[in-house]
Order: C-alpha cells, then structure tokens, then sequence
C-alpha cells in the first residue's frame, strides 16, 4: 500500500491536515517527511499504473500525464514527490476508465 489513507481507490495525503489528532494513523505526525519506504511504494504504484495505461493507450498518455499533472515531468524516475498524488491519481482514473 502507498499511503496510509486510501479513499475510493485514490490517495489523499491532504485529508490528514484536516482530520482531528484522535483519527490519525498510528506514527503520523503533521508535517512530517515522506519516508523512503514511502516513496518507493509511490513510485512502485505509479510504475503499475502507468504500465497499466500504456499497455492499452500508449506511452504518450503516460507522458502526457507526467507533463499535466507531474510539474512537467519527463519520467516516472524525475517526478517530484509533490506530484505522486496528482499523477498516480490521474493514471488511475484512466486505468479505472479502462476497466469499464
């Protein structure tokens, strides 16, 4: 699992500044930093995801995802970890949109 809070197959990180100390998750801390376990589960769930669009849309829908969404990223391994969420969010609803 990427993040501790999932919401309808979508990762919220945002959710947790808006939710009181007593529903946190067991170690989170406001503020706190992305860990690198954290990150790899990222990067690891938007690689799956991204080979899930690509393999049936292309990789230029992946690209242009990265672009839009990513900050103007050119790769998955570029990508700042303040666009995981926006990314891996986008190709999901594509990937969901493709299930359909």
């Amino acid at each position: 699992m990427v993040g501790p809070l999932v919401k309808h197959g979508r990762f919220d990180l945002n959710t947790f500044s808006e939710q009181s100390e007593g529903n946190m998750p067991e170690g989170w801390q406001k503020g706190k930093k992305m860990t690198d376990i954290e990150k790899n589960n990222w990067l690891d769930n938007i690689s799956s995801a991204a080979d899930m669009v690509a393999g049936e849309v292309g990789w230029e829908k992946v690209k242009f995802v990265l672009h839009e969404y990513g900050g103007g990223a050119s790769s998955i391994e570029s990508l700042s970890s303040n666009y995981y969420e926006s990314v891996y969010n986008e190709l999901f609803d594509y990937e969901v949109g493709l299930s359909d």
